[in-house]
C-alpha cells in the first residue's frame, strides 16, 4: 500500500533489497578451499618462481668475492692430480693389483689378438690349402656360418658353468688357451681343407665360450666408472698388438712371409699363455 494525494491506493510494493555479500577476504583467497584451490596453486607456484629469479645479492657478492682483499680468483686453479683423467688412472691402477683383473685382461689382450689375426686371414688359409675356381666345391661361407653358431651356444652355455673362479680360472684358460693353439697348428699343418674349417670352427668356439666368462670377471673387479676404461684400454692393446704383428709378419716392409707361416705365430702365444697359466696353477697347489 502505498499513499496518493490524500488517500490510499492498492498497488504493488517494491521488496526491500537483499544486504550485498562481502567479497573474499585476503585470508579466503590464502587459504585452499573447495572452490579455490586451483586459483591457490596457480598463486603459489607463480609466488615461488618470482621469488627464486629473485637474487638481490647476486650483482654484489661476485665484486665482493674477487676484491683484492679477497683470497679468490674467477679461474679455479687444480694441481693436474686432480684432473679426472688422471683420478681414473690412478684409480685404475690401484684395481690392477687384483690378480683376477690381471690374469682376465692379459687374456682378453693376447687372445683377442690372435683370434682377430685368425679370423681376417683364415680364408686367404683355405684357399691355398684348397685353390679351386669351382665355387660350388667352396664351403667358407658354411663354415663361417657354424663356427659363428657354436660361438653363440658356447657363450649362451659359459653362465651355466658354475665353478669358484677365483680358484680354476688359470687352469680353465690354460685348458682352452690349449686346445686353441692344437687347433692353430692343425691349421698350420694340414693340407685338408675340411680339417681347416673343422679347426677353425672350434677355434672359435672355443674364443666365444671364455669371452662373455672373462667380461664377468673384469666388470666384477671393478666399479661402474672403471668398466668402461679397462674394456675399452684391453682393446685398445689387443688393436695395438694385432697392429704390430699384422707389420712385421705380413706387410710387405716387414717380413712378408706365405701364409702358412703367418698362422704360425698365434700358435706360440697360445701356448705361452697356457703354459703360463698351467705353472701359477701349479704354484698354486691346484
Amino acid at each position: 500500500m502505498c499513499w496518493e494525494s490524500g488517500g490510499f491506493s492498492l498497488g504493488s510494493v517494491d521488496p526491500p533489497p537483499k544486504p550485498r555479500r562481502a567479497g573474499p577476504t585476503s585470508w579466503e583467497l590464502l587459504v585452499p578451499t573447495a572452490g579455490n584451490w586451483r586459483a591457490c596453486l596457480v598463486f603459489y607456484l607463480c609466488f615461488y618462481g618470482f621469488m627464486a629469479q629473485l637474487r638481490p645479492g647476486e650483482s654484489f657478492i661476485t665484486p665482493y668475492l674477487l676484491g683484492p682483499e679477497k683470497n679468490f680468483t674467477r679461474e679455479q686453479p687444480g694441481a693436474w692430480r686432480d684432473w679426472t683423467l688422471v683420478r681414473m688412472l690412478r684409480e685404475l691402477g690401484d684395481n690392477l693389483r687384483s690378480p683376477q683383473l690381471r690374469l682376465w685382461s692379459l687374456w682378453w689382450v693376447f687372445n683377442s689378438a690372435a683370434y682377430y689375426l685368425i679370423v681376417y686371414y683364415v680364408h686367404i688359409l683355405w684357399n691355398v690349402v684348397h685353390p679351386t675356381t669351382d665355387t660350388t666345391a667352396v664351403y667358407n661361407g658354411g663354415a663361417d656360418a657354424a663356427s659363428t653358431l657354436l660361438g653363440a651356444i658356447t657363450s649362451f652355455s659359459a653362465g651355466f658353468v658354475k665353478i669358484r673362479w677365483a680358484l680354476w680360472a688359470k687352469l680353465v684358460i690354460a685348458g682352452v688357451t690349449a686346445v686353441q693353439a692344437v687347433l692353430v697348428f692343425l691349421m698350420y699343418s694340414t693340407n685338408s681343407i675340411w680339417l681347416c674349417y673343422v679347426a677353425f670352427v672350434l677355434f672359435r668356439g672355443a674364443y666365444q665360450f671364455l669371452v662373455p666368462i672373462a667380461t664377468f670377471q673384469i666388470a666384477s673387479s671393478l666399479s661402474k666408472e672403471l668398466c668402461a676404461l679397462v674394456f675399452g684400454v684391453n682393446t685398445f692393446l689387443a688393436t695395438v698388438l694385432k697392429t704390430v704383428i699384422t707389420l712385421v709378419v705380413s706387410d710387405k716392409r716387414g717380413l712378408g712371409l706365405p701364409v702358412h707361416s703367418q698362422v704360425s705365430p698365434s700358435r706360440p702365444r697360445c701356448l705361452e699363455v697356457s703354459g703360463q697359466c698351467i705353472s701359477h696353477s701349479v704354484g698354486l697347489g691346484l
